[in-house]
Order: structure tokens, then sequence, then C-alpha cells
């Protein structure tokens, strides 16, 4: 008898424990189906996904929110499996959400909350957005060359033709086509500074990398440049400068009291000084060499000089530019004859 009370007492227990399991599952479903409202905050994300051809960003001149609150209502499962899926934002993507053509677009949020598949799935109603309203901006995607000029410093010279020479001599620039429109025309830059070319060593070629900078844009979004620096190849012309000089005249030079009383002669060959050498700061060694400026060759004879007859005297170069001296090694030396004037004859 004991055995059967036992036994009916566990089997109790057991109808109990089954009851309230059925009851819990049945207060569980009646609850995920209960339709009730949720208030959250997502963020707008624009994403281009696979289209390559358009580019967009918020419009200008438009307060692009951070988030926007959005009211929901729908089954506690249907709320729980919409959260999981957003994360906390909305997808704006190109071409779906967003109009895949230039220009600006007002975005409905509640339209887009509403076409979202994963809103539509769940049976969740959008019920209030704010701000409902987001602008964004579209452009197709463009390419441009610009040629490259090299600036360097006032009065730095450079050896060779064509240095200093940028390496690639085009920059391409790519970026929405309205952005690129005001770039035609356009030269990209690369500045040669004063402490870049102090670092150089003259007469050695040599390669700088330097940045390639375009003209000044406020609004350039989402535009890049190919390459972004340049090699620069360039030679620095010599700091001093040797030049032979081309012939000279001898010009002879005697005091006025002397004038008339001697017949100095150059030898011959002598009259023209040839292959003079000078040596100097190059900026004036090529005012010499474009014949901006003309030495002259003479020898200036003084009395005891005249006397003696002597055969030969160094020349002098008058009129070399500030800096520019004779190499040593040059020959000066004239060769002449000197001889006292005959007197003239007299009549009877």
């Amino acid at each position: 008898m004991a055995a059967k009370k036992d036994k009916k007492k566990r089997f109790d227990v057991r109808t109990v424990i089954l009851v309230t399991v059925i009851t819990l599952l049945v207060w569980l479903l009646a609850e995920s189906r209960t339709v009730r409202s949720q208030v959250s905050e997502l963020s707008p994300r624009l994403t281009a996904g696979t289209t390559s051809e358009l580019l967009m960003r918020p419009a200008p001149n438009f307060s692009w929110p951070e988030a926007f609150k959005v009211t929901l209502t729908g089954s506690t499962a249907g709320l729980d499996q919409v959260a999981r899926s957003l994360q906390g934002q909305v997808p704006l993507r190109l071409g779906i959400e967003v109009p895949a053509t230039p220009g600006v677009h007002e975005i409905d949020l509640r339209e887009v909350l509403r076409r979202l598949e994963v809103i539509m799935a769940a049976g969740v109603g959008v019920v209030e957005v704010s701000p409902d309203r987001l602008r964004v901006e579209v452009d197709a995607v463009s390419t441009v060359s610009l040629p490259v000029r090299v600036i360097s410093p006032d009065g730095v010279a450079f050896d060779g033709r064509g240095t200093p020479t940028a390496v690639p001599n085009t920059v391409r620039a790519t970026g929405p086509a309205g952005v690129l429109a005001r770039l035609q025309g356009a030269e990209a830059l690369v500045t040669l500074d004063a402490a870049t070319v102090a670092g150089l060593t003259p007469g050695e070629l040599e390669t700088v990398r330097l940045r390639a900078e375009v003209p000044d844009d406020p609004d350039r979004w989402m535009t890049v440049f190919d390459p972004e620096f340049v090699d620069v190849v360039l030679t620095l012309k010599s700091r001093t400068q040797s030049l032979v000089l081309g012939a000279m005249p001898v010009q002879v030079l005697v005091a006025p009291g002397e004038v008339g009383r001697w017949r100095i002669t150059l030898q011959a060959g002598a009259q023209d000084l040839v292959g003079v050498e000078v040596t100097g700061p190059s900026d004036q060694i090529e005012r010499l060499r474009s014949g901006e400026v003309v030495p002259t060759a003479l020898i200036s004879l003084g009395f005891d000089e005249l006397e003696r007859g002597v055969e030969s005297k160094r020349a002098q170069i008058q009129g070399l530019p500030p800096g520019v001296q004779v190499s040593p090694g040059s020959d000066l030396n004239v060769r002449l004859t000197i001889r006292r004037a005959e007197p003239e004859a007299t009549e009877p």
C-alpha cells in the first residue's frame, strides 16, 4: 500500500513540472507575439557596394545626423530580430536606397526602413522617424592628367638640357567629375626650395623626391593623386666655372708726354691675346659667355720701360665681372719692340 502511495506521489510531481513547463512555453510564445512599440537610435551609413563608376557623400550644406530616432512596432521576437540584424546602423546603398545618378538626392528614411528586407521579414512596422530626411550627393568618377612643372629658386643654374626634369612628368587625378572639372588646364607644381638645393653637390647628377602640389580646393572630396610624389632629376651647376676668353686685341698705353716719341710695335702673333682662362661665379661667367660683358687687354709702359726698350710686358685684363679672376698659368706676356721715333726733317 505504501509503495502505491509513493508511486502516485512521484507521478503527481512529474505532472506538476510538465504542466509548469508547458505553461511557461505558452507564455513565452504569447509574449513573443505581443505587439509593442520600441524607440531606437540608428546611424545612417553610406556604402557604395560594388558600384565603382559613381561616388557619393552627404550633400554639402546639409547637417548630416550622427544618428536618428526611429519608432518601430511589432512582436518582441520581430523587434529583437531587427535589432540583431541592423546592429545600430541603416545601410544607404548606392543604386538601392540612393539613386545611381549624378546629382543631389533627398532620401526618405521612413521609406528606406519600410523596404529593408529584415524589417519586412520580421513583420515590423515603422511608425516614426526623426529626422526623416537625408540629402546625398552622387557624382561620376572621372580622371584627368596634370603636367608637372618644376619650380627652382631664383639664381640657381643647372647643367644640361632639360634639367631639372620630373619623372613622371604627369600626375593622374581621380575623383568626382565636378571636382576634376575645376582642375582642367591646371599644373602640378614641384618646388625645389633653397634648403634642398643647398644639400646638392654641384656638378653631380642627382635625384630628389618631392611632393607634387596641385591648386587648392576647399571641396576636393574623395580625390586621389597618383603618384603623390615625383622624382626630380637634375645636375646643379658648379658655383664656380672657368672660361677661355676669345682673342682680345692688345691696347698699348703710354704717358701723354711720351706720345710720338716712341715707335712701339707688337711682334707677330702678339697683336691679340689668346687662350686666357678666367674663373669665377657661375652667373658672372655666364655674362662673359653670352657677350654681355666684353673684357679688354692692355699694357701700360712707363718712361723707364720705354728708355730700356723692354721686349715683353705682362698685359692686364680690364672689365672682368665681379669675382672673376684670371686663372693661374694663363700667359699674359706680350712681345713688343720699342724704338725712338726719328726726328722729323726740317726744311732749309
